[in-house]
């Protein structure tokens, strides 16, 4: 990948100086390649057909060329309605599923008939069927079926008039460089990933995580799939591990190279955003970066997120995991519109994507200084305030859950909690009181035990729960100086998460709280009962409310934590006046 590498140290250097978070794309100018060994004698990027009839003249079907596998502006103009639109996305963009298999074919973005379809054909018909194409998303995934058929030394025999051999590692090499000079980022991971390609550095990229005692991981959980890296490697040892945890994906072989590079670059110059990380999990990570861009673009899916980030350049990816480290917003870059009154006068500017836009447009009638245009104004800004907050916590669980990223402190809390009970159980895992007999307080090497039973754990979000149960756990026993708690049993963290999302609901409906429209409004009367399917599905039967509650506070999960706690443990201590005879206050 040496003109993407040249571009990754081209903009290293510029990162930190600039701010903006721009993932937007612009279409570039055509871009002629003569020469071709295939038969098309130029490359045209864009292909624009009249729509139907019935159809206003400024609305265009555009067909993805080079840069707008880039680009989703589909219709050309602004006069295109939501059907049309919506119909355009579906013919490019197909349903994805990460957790399930990542495969990104060009074919979809193409528009053309499947993979499945392709592989049918006869190799001579496939190549027929390249030689009258000039769509290099279409050319990039016939050449990608050609490989998985014939494998990349096989000769094509395009080029008749020549006694060379024209192989399929050529034509792929000609695709990658028609990538490179249009800088269409999505096709040139893929055909980079169909050759085989590495980025020089990974080795180096490497060593500069582990020598600050950090663990990588590739693919996504769980294991086997998921690859564990905790000892330097050759460069061609680490790239062979990232194919195998990403399979026949080349898109995601390529990213992941790319996010290790990133990653290295961060712990050389900002090591403090890889705190409280022992292991960082590349394909968790790539896998929020989705969510977020999903998030902040307003994107009608997390397929289409996704789709945005494989065409983003180097710089706009590294900058997308920067904001996910430090925590910063990622948000969707801001265009404001004026609306004038009926005077002509510009009365107010508002950025795109508010709900309330018919509210906007009612309040250019009225004069900028009037009552009624103050509250309309107030509305608004209550509606973006509202809308910024929404799901705060649950996206801050995800990202913590997905980074690893445990409290201060944790590690040495859970030890003195292990020398007071038999064990932690969490899912299938057991964390056993023997650690502590063969390790320190502080040893790297029981932190890693610790952070291997947590990760059996596959939802980021809840995993973070059980991160603050268990903190809740190591705070009381820090508490207890007296030695008054002595728990001879093994302590199930999924038990004490779910009898505080059970008191939750309890409290959300007893107060006709958010809950109440969806889960609390059908809990049981008998907590011995089994429970039932949430209305919101969330995950391990936990309300999304939960998730999204903030720690602190009377109604944050920490005290639901408290009180799950005081339930479980308040047969095994002393009492005085009926109250627990330690002070277990969360700090």
């Amino acid at each position: 990948m040496s003109k993407a590498t040249s571009e990754l140290a081209r903009e290293e250097n510029a990162a930190d100086e600039d701010t903006r978070s721009d993932y937007e794309f612009q279409r570039p100018a055509n871009v002629s390649v003569e020469g071709s060994i295939m038969s098309a004698p130029k490359l045209r990027l864009y292909k624009v057909e009249e729509d139907h009839p019935s159809h206003s003249p400024r609305v265009r079907k555009i067909h993805v060329g080079v840069q707008g596998i880039a680009n989703h502006h589909l219709l050309k103009g602004d006069q295109g309605d939501a059907r049309t639109r919506k119909a355009a996305l579906k013919r490019i963009v197909t349903p994805y599923n990460l957790q399930v298999k990542m495969d990104h074919s060009l074919r979809r973005i193409s528009g053309q008939e499947t993979v499945s379809e392709l592989q049918e054909l006869s190799p001579e018909a496939i190549i027929e069927r390249l030689a009258h194409t000039d769509n290099l998303a279409e050319q990039a995934e016939i050449l990608g079926t050609l490989k998985q058929l014939k494998g990349l030394d096989w000769d094509t025999k395009m080029d008749a008039k020549s006694s060379s051999t024209t192989t399929v590692r050529d034509l792929l090499k000609e695709v990658y460089e028609r990538a490179s000079v249009s800088t269409s980022w999505f096709i040139l991971r893929y055909t980079a990933g169909l050759l085989g390609k590495r980025i020089d550095t990974l080795a180096k990229a490497l060593t500069d995580i582990l020598i600050l005692q950090k663990q990588v991981t590739v693919g996504l959980p769980p294991e086997p799939r998921e690859k564990v890296i905790t000892a330097p490697l050759a460069p061609c040892q680490i790239a062979e591990l990232i194919q195998q945890a990403s399979g026949e994906d080349s898109l995601m072989a390529m990213l992941t190279q790319e996010i290790l590079v990133y990653l290295a670059m961060i712990a050389r110059t900002q090591p403090q955003l890889l705190r409280q990380m022992l292991r960082l999990r590349i394909g968790l990570i790539i896998q929020m970066m989705g969510s977020e861009l999903a998030r902040s673009m307003e994107c009608s899916s997390t397929e289409d997120a996704l789709f945005r980030l494989f065409s983003m350049s180097p710089f706009d990816t590294k900058r997308l995991l920067l904001n996910l480290l430090s925590g910063n917003e990622v948000r969707r870059p801001r265009h404001h519109h004026s609306w004038t009154s009926s005077q002509g006068k510009t009365v107010m500017k508002k950025s795109t994507g508010v709900r309330h836009a018919a509210l906007i447009a009612a309040a250019a009638s009225f004069d900028e200084n009037s009552a009624a245009f103050q509250e309309t104004s107030d509305i608004i800004k209550e509606e973006e305030d509202l809308e910024r907050t929404r799901e705060q916590w649950c996206r801050r669980r995800k990202i913590d859950g997905a980074l690893n990223r445990c409290p201060p402190g944790f590690y040495e809390r859970i030890y003195l909690l292990l020398e007071r009970v038999n064990g932690l159980k969490l899912g299938d895992s057991v964390i056993h009181q023997s650690l502590t007999k063969e390790m320190t307080r502080g040893e790297i090497k029981f932190a890693l035990k610790v952070e291997n039973c947590i990760n059996c754990i596959t939802t980021p979000e809840y995993r973070q729960l059980c991160v603050e149960a268990m903190m809740v756990l190591g705070t009381m026993i820090s508490h207890d100086t007296d030695r008054v708690i002595e728990l001879h049993c093994i302590i199930c963290v999924d038990d004490l998460v779910a009898h505080a999302h059970r008191l939750f609901l309890e409290d959300h409906q007893k107060n006709k709280a958010n809950a109440i429209l969806c889960c609390a409004s059908q809990i049981n009367s008998d907590e011995n009962q089994t429970p039932k399917e949430l209305h919101c599905c969330g995950p391990h039967n936990i309300c999304k409310h939960f998730f999204d509650t903030p720690p602190a506070g009377r109604y944050g999960t920490m005290s639901y934590l408290v009180r799950a706690l005081t339930f479980f443990i308040k047969d095994s201590v002393p009492s005085k006046n009926g109250k627990l005879a330690i002070n277990c206050a969360v700090q």
